[in-house]
C-alpha cells in the first residue's frame, strides 16, 4: 500500500496557531507604525506645499504662500496675497499643528496665520518653524531657513 503525502490535521492546526501567535504580537507594533506614516505623509505634504509656494513664487514673480487655520487643522497653497486664489487645501484629520513659528507671518482678515514667499523665494529675511504631532508620538518640526530657503525636517 502507497503512502499518501500531505500534512496531517496536527501539522495544520500548529502552524495555524503559529500564524496566530505571530499576528497577534505583531498587530500593536502594526497600528504605531500607521500612526508614524499619518504623521509622516502630512509632514512630506507640508513640506512639497512650501516647496511649491517657494518655487512658483521665483518662477511667476508673485507671492504665494501657506494659510493656516489653527482652529479647523487645516492649511491652504494660495496665489497672491492681495486677491487670494486658493489652489490647494489640505485638510489634517489627526495630525495637529503644535507651533507655528514665524516671525514674520501675518494675520490675514480672517484671522488665520499666513506666511508669503517672496519673488526672490525668501520669507522677510526670518527663519521659522513649523511643529506638527500625532496622539502620543514624537512631534515632528519643519524648519525653513529664510535666505537659503533650505527645509529641514526633524
Amino acid at each position: 500500500m502507497k503512502r499518501q503525502a500531505g500534512f496531517t490535521l496536527i501539522e495544520l492546526m500548529m502552524v495555524i496557531a503559529i500564524i496566530s501567535i505571530l499576528a497577534t504580537l505583531g498587530i500593536p507594533h502594526l497600528n504605531t507604525y500607521l500612526q508614524h506614516l499619518k504623521l509622516s505623509g502630512a509632514v512630506n505634504k507640508l513640506v512639497s506645499d512650501l516647496q511649491l509656494a517657494r518655487q512658483n513664487s521665483i518662477i511667476t514673480e508673485i507671492k504665494y504662500g501657506i494659510v493656516f487655520d489653527l482652529d479647523r487643522n487645516q492649511y491652504l497653497l494660495v496665489k497672491s496675497k492681495v486677491d487670494p486664489k486658493i489652489i490647494d487645501r489640505v485638510d489634517f484629520k489627526e495630525v495637529t499643528f503644535k507651533e507655528i513659528t514665524f516671525p514674520t507671518y501675518e494675520l490675514i482678515a480672517t484671522g488665520e496665520r499666513a506666511i508669503f514667499f517672496k519673488k526672490l523665494g525668501n520669507l522677510d529675511g526670518h527663519n521659522g518653524r513649523v511643529v506638527l504631532e500625532l496622539d502620543n508620538l514624537a512631534p515632528r518640526q519643519i524648519i525653513f531657513s529664510s535666505n537659503a530657503g533650505q527645509l529641514t525636517i526633524r
